[in-house]
Parts: C-alpha cells; structure tokens; sequence
C-alpha cells in the first residue's frame, strides 16, 4: 500500500470525513504500537505528518475562498454606496438650491471641510435696511452724537463712514464718490460693546450688514484660504455696486487673528493678510460699502491697515452711567419678562455705579448665564428672587473685574494707538480708579482717608486703560519715597514717564495746533 495511493485524507480506511480517527472501523484489524502500524511498512511519524499537511491545505483553501467571497461582497458594498450617495448628493443639490436658506446651509457644510467658502451675500442682514429704507446725512450725524465716543472719535467716525449715505453722495457727488476712507477699526476695553456699536452704525445708517467670522476664511488646502476671502467679500461689493442707494457694512470681530504682523511656516496668513488689504482699500470699494471691524489688541494690528484710504481707528468707551442703565433694563427686562421683579431689577441697577463699576454692555451675557441656571433649578414656573439677582450681577461683574486687569496689563506702545480720558463720562472713569486703588491697597493706605480726592485726581487725568499702570509707577515711586503723595505733579511726572514709553496719552490735536499757530505767527511777524 502507498500513501500517494489516497488522494485525500478522508480516504484512508481509518478516518472519517473530519479528519478524525472512524470509530466505525475495527481496531482489530489494525493496532498501534510504538514501532509503528501492524502489517504496514510506514512509520507513524510520517503518517502523521502527511495528515498534518493535508489539514493545513485544506484549511488555507478555505480561508481563501472566504476572502475572496469577503472582497467580492466590499466591491458589491461600495458601488452600492457610491450609487446611493451620488443619487442622494444631486437629490439633496436640487432641492436646498431651490431656496436661499438651503444654498446657505450647503455653503455653510462645504465651507466646514475646506471645500469653499460660503457665499456672504447670502448672509446679508437686512433688518435695519427695512426699517430705515431712507435715512438723510442729518440724522447720521445726530445718532452718532449718542454713541459712547470722545467728540474727536465722533467727527472721525462720520468722516469715514459718510459716503456710503446716499443723501450725502447727492449733496457734493463728485466729493462723496470717491471716499477718502473704507471704515473703522473699533478698539477698547473687553465688555465696552465694540461688536454692539458696529451694529449700531448699521442700523444708524440703514444699511444691509454681513458678519464675517475669521476662522471661516481658513482652510487645510493650499491657496483656498485666499481665496475664500474673495467667495466672502466680493458678492457683497458686486451687489452693493447694483444698489447704490443702500449702505452695505462688512463687520468682522477680533480683527487683530488676521490682521496682526505675525506670519506661519506656510506663509498663508501673511497672503490672507494681504487679500483681506487690497479688498479693503477704498479706490477698490464703491462708496456705499464700508468695513467696521473690532479687536481688543489694537497694538497688533498692522499699520497698513490703518494707512490714509484704509481704515481710521476708534476708541469706543464705555456708556455713561444712565445709558448703562437703560441697556441693562431693556435687555433684561426682554430676555426675562414677568420672571423678574421690576422694582427689584431696578434697585440692582441703580448701585452700578457704586457696586459694579467696571460692567459694559457686553456683560449683560454673563448676567443673563447666572440667571438661566436659576430658571433651569427652579423650572417653567419659576421665579428669580432679589438674592439670584444680585448674585448674577455679583458673578458678572467678577468677570469684568479680571477682564480688565488682564487686558490693562497686556497693553504694549504702539504707533496706531492712543489713550485719553473720556471728559463726557467722568463718573464711569472715577469708579475705576476706585476699584483699582481698592485693589492695589498700598498706594491706598497712603491716601489719608482721602480716597475720592485721589480717585477723581486718576480719573480727571488718566485714562481708563493706563491706571493699574500708572499705579504700578507710583508704587515703584512710593517704595523709593515712603512720603509720596499723589498730586497733580506726580501724575504729570507718571504721564511723562508713559509718553517715554512711546504711549500715546491725551494727544489733542486743538491745543497742539494752537501752539503752531503760536509759533508761526512769531515766525511771519
């Protein structure tokens, strides 16, 4: 008998189809011993290696039929996938392309994934272009005189924003056709309202206005981030240009992401920054177009942005006390209604001044936080208690209170700022060097009990952003002299010092030009 004779294991007299010893067969005709298989030439060790071999081949066999029956059915899977898909991507096109909310929402998920960049002429916001349809250039300068700006910022706000009012334009057409300036640049404070004053002046001038989101220019493929900036920023030029006698503003909040002097190993930002400035130069813009951008950081943002035709930067302070007053009672009383006890929200606000010093428009956010988790403990029938109340103007003013000194103390020199002391607001300046002398508490004990003599000595000559500045100084100059006193000298001394630094402080432009005029009327005489 010959192995080679038994083409498959499985006929071997002795075994059965699995391979496994056949019970059936009598072990009587044949035994097992050491030395091998009775009557059989063949030793056991090569019997059963051959039985090994056959098992492995016949289970690689069938581990390949089951791969190949796998990748057959993955092929089968994917075509039926990329023919579902591709039916239900053209589905899904004809209908959102069918309405402008659908257009923008498929823009919106492609702009997400670095695809494109939504169209923004779709995200135009056109509420306060209906409810002023006509606005004339004499109520433009009115409402600005409301807005929360030094007279200097106010006469540079209208000069730069003018032209893209269309009585203007018709007044002296060959003047106003050709703006001298494409908008502002808001700077200020954290919590000022900077973003809510950009939305102001739209609605002051009636216009359609899209807010544009930096970090929607931006995307993983190469030479996309540019031109992103164009799918955003041209479709609103191109229809301004069809509508002249409708303003059309551009607002973009943290300027500074984009137009800071800081570049990347691709150098993308610095070709971003690039785009973004030749869309922004205003022989390139109609004049009804206008660009109101915001940022905490004014030192970073590069000069040629605020170059002559470009932007004009603007301190926004915050409002007076009264109009903080009436912000806060008209937000709160609208997000809240008859959950908030009237007297009650009027007795709070009136202790800003004296209590909460430091809140801006911006806070009522951080109010309005604290209050909806009382709501959502006490449910749909809940009401807000006097305590709740103070508490979540406690917390806001918190916030506040270390967004201030953490910006104040970030603050560097630079050539496109300045700093001056906001004489229409007094009150609201006092109540900061308050805070800031309550929180240093040296130069405090050195008062004399003469806290509000001091606090109105800061405020009068310092502004808001340079005062825990300025008191670091007179610290450093207390260390050096235990009998300093604050007085009108030592401040002049302090503002000296800041000027050294390349601070720009209480620079106007009247009284230097009169002593120009001063000077040259020695000269011609």
């Amino acid at each position: 008998m010959s192995v080679n004779s038994y083409s498959n294991v499985s006929n071997y007299p002795y075994y059965n189809n699995s391979n496994q010893l056949n019970p059936n067969k009598s072990s009587n005709n044949v035994s097992f011993k050491a030395g091998g298989y009775n009557n059989d030439g063949y030793s056991s060790s090569v019997a059963a290696s051959y039985i090994q071999k056959q098992q492995q081949e016949q289970k690689q066999m069938e581990a390949d039929k089951q791969k190949k029956e796998k990748w057959k059915q993955f092929g089968m899977d994917v075509l039926k996938g990329i023919l579902i898909g591709g039916t239900l991507i053209g589905g899904t096109a004809l209908v959102v392309g069918c309405t402008k909310a659908g257009r923008e929402m498929a823009q919106t998920l492609t702009n997400s994934i670095g695809l494109t960049s939504a169209d923004a002429s779709n995200k135009l916001n056109d509420k306060f272009a209906k409810d002023r349809p006509t606005v004339t250039s004499k109520q433009v300068f009115e409402d600005i005189l409301t807005m929360p700006l030094s007279t200097a910022a106010k006469n540079d706000c209208q000069n730069a924003l003018i032209s893209a009012n269309a009585n203007a334009r018709s007044i002296s057409p060959n003047s106003f056709l050709k703006p001298t300036s494409s908008g502002l640049l808001l700077y200020g404070l954290p919590g000022v309202g900077k973003s809510y004053s950009a939305e102001e002046f739209a609605r002051i001038f009636g216009a359609k206005y899209a807010k544009l989101d930096v970090n929607s220019f931006k995307s993983a493929y190469i030479g996309e981030s540019t031109k992103n900036i164009d799918r955003q920023i041209m479709p609103i030029i191109e229809e301004a240009k069809k509508h002249p006698e409708t303003p059309y503003f551009i607002i973009m909040d943290e300027a500074d992401a984009l137009l800071a002097d800081t570049n990347d190993s691709s150098g993308t930002n610095n070709e971003m920054r690039s785009i973004f400035l030749q869309r922004m130069d205003a022989e390139q813009l109609p004049p009804n177009v206008k660009y109101i951008l915001t940022t905490n950081y004014p030192e970073k943002i590069t000069s040629a942005a605020l170059r002559t035709g470009r932007l004009r930067a603007v301190k926004i302070n915050n409002p007076n006390y009264d109009n903080l007053k009436e912000i806060y009672r008209n937000s709160l009383n609208k997000l809240f209604g008859d959950k908030l006890d009237k007297n009650e929200l009027n007795d709070i606000l009136e202790k800003i001044p004296s209590h909460y010093s430091l809140l801006g428009p911006a806070h009522i956010k951080a109010v309005q936080e604290n209050l909806n988790s009382v709501l959502l403990i006490k449910g749909k029938d809940g009401k807000i208690g006097q305590d709740e109340l103070e508490n979540a103007f406690k917390n806001a003013h918190g916030k506040a209170y270390q967004e201030y000194f953490q910006r104040c103390n970030a603050i560097s020199p630079s050539v496109n700022t300045s700093y001056d002391v906001d004489e229409s607001n007094l009150d609201y300046a006092r109540g900061v060097a308050r805070i800031c002398l309550l929180q240093d508490g040296n130069l405090l004990r050195n008062t004399n009990g003469n806290l509000n003599e001091y606090t109105k000595l800061l405020a009068t000559n310092i502004p808001i952003e340079l005062m825990p500045r300025v008191i670091n100084i007179l610290n450093t100059n207390l260390q050096v002299n235990p009998d300093l006193k604050i007085s009108q000298e030592t401040i002049n001394n302090v503002i000296t010092k800041l000027h050294e630094k390349n601070f720009n402080i209480n620079l106007q432009m009247g009284d230097l030009q009169a002593k120009i005029d001063n000077v040259a009327k020695e000269i011609e005489g």
